[in-house]
């Protein structure tokens, strides 16, 4: 009969095995069930290093060759360039009488008597094409 000791370092190392055969089923399995979305293919691809390491036209095919079939192509990137600031308007002198540029604001009105108030709903949205 073995002593208490072997026997313990033998369950230990068994353990240990088994854990680590599960760890590796588990990664395969992972890796094996993995699904994305079609569309997400570009995505993977500029994850890549042979991506990062190529030059803007080669990087284009290879996005277009990673994209499904039939899916639309990106939009241009267009170069942007701000608009012109607006010259500022001189302040006006001290003792100068300011002219107020703005309207003053109108009045909210007065609200309905009573626990009937009247709502208007407005929809900003795009109906679903399905």
């Amino acid at each position: 009969m073995a002593s208490t000791g072997t026997t313990t370092f033998v369950l230990v190392v068994a353990l240990l095995l088994i854990a680590v055969a599960m760890a590796v089923v588990a990664r395969w399995l992972v890796r094996s069930t993995r699904r994305d979305a079609p569309a997400l293919a570009p995505l993977e691809t500029m994850g890549d290093r042979s991506w990062w390491r190529s030059a803007g036209d080669a990087r284009d095919a290879l996005l277009s060759s990673s994209r499904p079939e039939g899916a639309h192509a990106p939009a241009p990137v267009l170069d942007f360039e701000p608009a012109a600031e607006p010259e500022s308007e001189p302040e006006p002198e001290p003792g100068a009488a300011a002219e107020p540029d703005t309207e003053p604001e109108p009045s909210p009105p007065a609200e309905p008597a009573g626990d009937e108030i009247e709502v208007e709903v407005l929809h900003r949205y795009a109906p679903c094409d399905g």
